[in-house]
């Protein structure tokens, strides 16, 4: 669980899964009580003890987001986010996921380490938690996120559509020419 406590200031949480937290108390996801202005972008609030998000600071804005029981604000969702194997804390998103390309390009944060190495840190981190390219198209899903695509996917993990097959006549993948 994340808990935003006396803070000051803005505070940005981008490109996070939150999952499976249990708590005594007001909410398993997130619990802000900060005393500046708190911003989710691009996150997965799912499966925690609800409410997933506790409000009880100045300001909290969550946008992109998918939070279980819903969250007002600019391209949220509320949908089952399909995790690939949950019950083996495998959080990647599977390929009927809602979350993939739904997120807001804009918002992920700058490479400001250079994590890719290649001098530039003003772009958007390159990687997902994996490793990953961060911006990936997957091509049987509608763009429904912020931004020219690629659109980025909401959560800690990029969907990473399997290779086209060798047969390019092969269209369903069922080894045989369509």
């Amino acid at each position: 669980a994340l808990s935003l406590h006396g803070l000051h200031g803005e505070i940005l949480i981008a490109d996070c899964t939150i999952t499976d937290n249990v708590a005594l108390t007001n909410a398993g996801g997130a619990y802000n009580v900060n005393e500046g202005d708190t911003r989710f972008r691009n996150c997965i609030l799912w499966g925690n003890t609800a409410p997933q998000i506790y409000q009880d600071g100045l300001s909290l804005e969550v946008a992109y987001s998918d939070v279980q029981g819903g969250w007002e604000g600019l391209g949220n969702i509320d949908a089952d986010p399909l995790f690939a194997e949950p019950e083996n804390a495998d959080y990647r998103l599977s390929s009927a996921s809602p979350c993939i390309d739904a997120a807001d390009n804009t918002a992920v944060p700058a490479d400001v380490l250079d994590l890719d190495g290649d001098g530039d840190t003003g772009e958007p981190i390159p990687f997902d938690l994996d490793g990953n390219p961060r911006f990936v198209d997957d091509p049987n899903t509608e763009d429904t996120g912020n931004g020219e695509p690629p659109i980025v996917d909401m959560g800690a993990y990029e969907y990473q559509p399997p290779e086209p097959p060798e047969c390019p006549a092969d269209f369903d993948g069922d080894g045989d020419v369509d």
